[in-house]
């Protein structure tokens, strides 16, 4: 290989790697669905989730706090979870694809 080729193929490298560390960063930084910490889980637990809209086309909860910030969450392989917990909180305000649940 020439020098060049080398040169051009390492710059290619590297602008990979920037730029799926760059997309592991943004989703490494929001919130869980499970966990400690901040969480959705420990949210709900703490009282803190005011409303969950869910979108399955997205498979993602868009949760609101109490405190007015909000955020965009994955949920695990189906509703049936989210449900559930959800039942436990009937004053959290719960939409599933625009359409009242709780």
């Amino acid at each position: 290989m020439t020098k060049g080729f080398m040169g051009l193929a390492l710059v290619a490298v590297m602008l990979m790697l920037s730029a799926s560390s760059g997309c592991a960063s943004k989703t490494a930084a929001g919130p869980a669905f499970y966990g400690e910490g901040k969480s959705f889980t420990s949210d709900l637990a703490d009282g803190k989730v005011a409303s969950v809209k869910a979108d399955t086309s997205a498979h993602t909860l868009a949760v609101q706090l109490t405190d007015g910030s909000s955020y965009t969450v994955p949920y695990p392989t189906d509703l049936a979870t989210v449900d559930k917990l959800l039942r436990k909180h009937p004053g959290v305000s719960y939409r599933v694809d625009g359409e009242i649940r709780q």
